[in-house]
This record gives C-alpha cells, sequence and structure tokens, in this order.
C-alpha cells in the first residue's frame, strides 16, 4: 500500500508542476487517498462502481502502471497521442480495466472532458509528454459538470461489461475461422488479417466459439460427394490438433457441462461445426462420425440447394423444403444430439424442420426478415415456429443482410435491434448470438472477438438484465444443446 501510495503522490507532483499551464484555478488534491475516496463518492451518485480518479497514460506506458491505477481504485483512460497506433491502444485497454477515450482524435481534442474533471476536483495524473499534449489545449476547451458525468458513466458501463463478461459464458455461434486456414491464419495464433483468435477472444473477454467446418457446395454427384466427406473430416481433424496443441489457453468442448468447466478453469471452449450438410457425403452413418468428433451442429445447407434440403437464396423455391433423405438426416442427428441449424435454409425448410425434429433447433446465425427484407433474415412465422420447437435464434452483424454500407452503418446498435425484436415476439429464452465473422460477418463498432464488450455495454444500456445478458450471450445456445444430448441419450436408452 505505500509503494502504491508513493507513486500516486508522484503522478500527483507531475500534475502539480503543470498546474500553472492548465489554468489559474486552485486545484485541491486529497492527503489521502481514502479520505478522497469518502469525499469522492456523490460525484458518481448513485453509482458506487467505481471512484472517480482518472490515470491518463498513452500507448507506450508501461502495463504495470496501469494495473497501479486500476488498483487504487481508478480508470485507466488510454488517450492516443501523435504517432500512436490506436489498434495497439486499444488492445492494451482490453487487457485491463482500461478505457480509451476517443478512438477517432487526439488527445487535445478530447482536452474538455479532462478539463472538467479537473474543475470537479477529480485527479488526473500520468505520463508527463502526454499530460503536456493535454495542458496546451485546455485553455482553449469548454466542458460542463454534464460531459464529466457522461464520460464517467460510459467508463463505469465498459467495466461493468467487461466483469460480467468475465462471469459467464460469452459464446459466438458461428465464426468461419477455419474456412481461411488455407490463408495462413490460425486460432491459436494472432494475426492482423483475421477477426478471431484465442488472443483476440481473451482482449475481448469472450470465452467461448463455435469454430465452423465450411463445406462449400459443388455438384452433387459420387466425386463431389466423395470430396466433400474428406473435406469435412480432414478439417475437423486439423481444428482437433490445433486446440490439443494449445491446451493451457483453451480445450474442446463436447457438451455443455465441458463449456462450464472450460470456463472455469480460465481458458477458452471451443466448439467444432458443420456448415453444410453436404459435408456427409450423402451417408447417415457419417453424422454417427460428426457426433464422436464432438460436432454440436450441422447447417443443413448453404447458398444452394443440396440433396438435403432447399437454400433460402433460391426464392423460386420458398415454400419447398426438406427431400426424402433430408427428413432422414433430421431423424439421424437427432439420434445422435447434434443440433440441427437452419440457417440458410428456405423457409419451408425452416416450417418442416420445427414440426420434424424432436430436439430444439437453431439458426446460429440468422437476422429478422420485418427489419430488413432479405432471404437470408426470418420471417415471423419461421421465428414463432422456431419458439414453438424449443429453439434459438442466434442474431448475427453482417452489413449486406443487415442494409447495405452506403444507407446504414452497421453497428451494435442494429445488432441490438434485431435481438430486441426477437425478445420481444419469442422471448428472453430464444434468442443469442452468432456474428458470422471470419464469413463476412463484423461491424463498425464490433470487428473482431476482441470488440465483443461493445455488445455487452449496448445490451446493458438498453436496459437488460445481467441475467438477461448471460441468457443472450450463451445461455440459451447452451440449454438447447443440452436438451438435444439429452433426447439421444433417452433414444438411446
Amino acid at each position: 500500500m505505500k509503494r502504491k501510495f508513493s507513486l500516486f503522490v508522484a503522478a500527483l507532483a507531475v500534475m502539480l508542476s503543470l498546474q500553472d499551464t492548465i489554468s489559474a484555478q486552485k486545484i485541491n488534491y486529497p492527503e489521502s487517498l481514502d479520505k478522497y475516496f469518502s469525499e469522492a463518492d456523490s460525484l458518481l451518485s448513485p453509482s458506487r462502481v467505481i471512484r472517480p480518479m482518472i490515470g491518463v497514460l498513452p500507448s507506450n506506458e508501461a502495463l504495470s502502471s496501469i494495473e497501479q491505477i486500476v488498483a487504487l481504485g481508478g480508470i485507466a483512460a488510454l488517450m492516443p497521442i501523435e504517432g500512436q497506433d490506436y489498434a495497439q491502444l486499444r488492445e492494451l485497454a482490453f487487457s485491463v480495466d482500461g478505457f480509451v477515450v476517443d478512438e477517432n482524435s487526439s488527445a487535445s481534442s478530447n482536452a474538455h472532458l479532462l478539463r472538467a474533471l479537473l474543475e470537479q476536483n477529480v485527479p488526473i495524473f500520468g505520463h508527463s509528454e502526454l499530460l503536456d499534449v493535454i495542458a496546451k489545449s485546455l485553455r482553449r476547451s469548454r466542458a460542463s459538470y454534464t460531459d464529466v458525468k457522461e464520460f464517467m458513466k460510459r467508463a463505469i458501463l465498459f467495466k461493468r461489461a467487461k466483469h460480467l463478461m468475465d462471469r459467464i459464458v460469452v459464446l459466438d455461434s458461428h465464426c468461419d475461422l477455419p474456412e481461411n486456414y488455407d490463408h495462413g491464419v490460425s486460432f491459436i495464433k494472432k494475426s492482423r488479417f483475421s477477426q478471431f483468435s484465442v488472443q483476440k477472444m481473451q482482449e475481448g473477454h469472450m470465452n467461448t466459439v463455435c469454430l465452423v467446418d465450411f463445406i462449400k457446395q459443388r455438384e452433387l454427384d459420387q466425386q463431389g460427394l466423395l470430396t466433400a466427406q474428406k473435406k469435412c473430416f480432414d478439417v475437423l481433424e486439423q481444428l482437433e490438433q490445433e486446440i490439443a496443441a494449445c491446451p493451457k489457453e483453451c480445450d474442446l468442448a463436447r457438451n455443455p457441462q465441458d463449456v462450464y468447466r472450460i470456463h472455469n478453469e480460465g481458458r477458452i471452449a471451443a466448439l467444432l461445426c458443420v456448415e453444410n450438410a453436404y459435408g456427409i457425403g450423402g451417408k447417415l452413418e457419417n453424422i454417427e462420425k460428426l457426433a464422436q468428433h464432438g460436432v454440436t451442429y450441422m447447417t443443413l445447407c448453404h447458398m444452394k440447394n443440396n440433396n438435403v434440403c432447399y437454400s433460402s437464396s433460391k426464392t423460386v423455391y420458398q415454400t419447398l423444403g426438406l427431400t426424402s433423405f433430408g427428413k432422414d438426416v433430421v431423424r439421424e442427428m437427432n439420434r445422435c444430439g447434434i443440433l440441427i441449424d437452419l440457417s440458410h435454409t428456405s423457409p419451408g425448410t425452416v416450417m418442416e424442420v420445427c414440426k420434424l425434429s424432436q430436439a430444439p433447433v437453431v439458426c446460429t446465425h440468422s437476422g429478422v426478415a420485418s427489419l430488413y427484407n432479405h432471404y437470408r433474415n426470418l420471417r415471423d412465422e419461421e421465428l414463432l415456429a422456431i419458439k414453438k420447437n424449443g429453439g434459438v435464434v442466434q442474431i448475427y452483424l453482417l452489413a449486406s443482410f443487415m442494409g447495405s454500407r452506403q444507407n446504414r452503418i452497421i453497428d451494435v446498435g442494429v445488432m441490438a435491434d434485431h435481438i430486441d425484436y426477437c425478445v420481444k415476439l419469442l422471448g428472453i429464452d430464444h434468442v443469442g448470438v452468432g456474428t458470422d465473422m471470419c464469413g463476412g460477418g463484423g461491424g463498425q463498432d464490433f470487428f473482431g472477438a476482441n470488440d465483443a464488450v461493445n455488445l455487452t455495454m449496448e445490451l446493458l444500456s438498453r436496459g437488460y438484465s445481467e441475467g438477461d445478458i448471460s441468457k443472450i450471450w450463451g445461455g440459451n445456445y447452451l440449454r438447447v444443446w443440452g436438451e438435444a444430448l439429452s433426447y439421444a441419450k433417452n433414444q438411446k436408452k
């Protein structure tokens, strides 16, 4: 404690040295942290989540200094200065209880907030180089106490969101990362070219992901089916080997209990999935082999019709559903405990499967047609059929299916609008998150796994309880997966 206090005093000394430059007003600093904390609570009333103390640090400041600020009960307000990389700054903030003030501006453009903090006797301390940049612009800035409260409100929300995510299962039900393995990316190695990796998930406080073994639709002849089957199982084996090579950071989950165990151990849970039943090569026996690999779900088709069902992308076939072979596939998936994923399938397929399946279904990456009319989005009658079946709809974040980039900003607000709609129509127990990242998904403020906290902040700001958010982020998906496995187990008795 003495060491922490001495660091605080030294930091305040730096700030006091700039006092004449900043303003002629008198700035009163506390004699001790305890006294300061007891007097400053009213600044954040009614919230008592954190104390109003700001540590301003550039991205090249030592991580230990940021941790000291957090230990003292404050916020590490990381602010970019000239020549510094914002991406690096953001990643540093996500690694601690930090907060980036403004990704699009220099420190000087945020000076009005810092001046207002000073006017409210909120101690600000940090790297002398950065403080000098701030000090030079303070005289030109204007701010009200409202600015301060809004700044602190965002910081509190940011911290609350991250702490919540550390306590719950944060699951993305659709990540197409394996599709990009031929381009040199990897789940266990961070790359600026990839939206997902173990490291980016850790930075974004995301702890569970469905890694998708995507099978591109080709010819339905014997050669095409054999090629698809081989690729399907080759990729699954590759994923298993990669996950096994990184045991300290992640592990393969074969059931919901595994997910909870791995999360409690502080590691990332990876789930194996198959997109496009074309990958079973037209053989029902391959479905049981998928179950042996621990596959959590299989999407029945992709952007083209196959030997199982009709795709939503072929609008002329909207009322058509399962083939005769497809009905056998549904029954076998039920028997083996593999979730049936209805994303990409035609409305006719959705309605037919919801009636035929004896276990809950899932749409792992879909949207709401009533909010944006696109063939990949689900109509209300489809949504209600999924609810009646006991299933869950996982909402994606994908510009081309939610509105054009030219006419609409695609961000967590748009994603939350689709979540809101489903919650109102279906109830909180039937909605989840499946971004479709690495396959076209991602938005302005949720472009990678390390941005996941922004969705949690958006949901908190809309009034969702922590229990509701826990269901949306993973609880609902794990429930229906568990029910599918229970049904399969009961059939074998």
